[in-house]
């Protein structure tokens, strides 16, 4: 089977760089409409909410129930 393309996704280098070059753009416009992510080892109940780090612009964030993770 020479010459033969591997299956999506495994070998596929080409289309790897261009989505890790997308991430930290979406990351950063994510934060930009109020939308962050936690540092999942630093996420602390408080009793009524979570608080933690978003893992992209490093500001603090809460999350109540049922809620998506936002800026304080």
């Amino acid at each position: 089977m020479t010459g033969t393309r591997p299956p999506s996704g495994l070998g596929d280098v080409e289309g790897l760089g261009r989505d890790q070059a997308m991430r930290p753009r979406l990351a950063r416009l994510s934060c930009m409409i109020n939308r962050h992510r936690p540092t999942r080892g630093q996420v602390q109940w408080e009793g009524t909410c979570y608080l933690a780090t978003c893992r992209h612009c490093s500001k603090k964030i809460v999350r109540h129930k049922g809620t998506p993770w936002r800026k304080i």
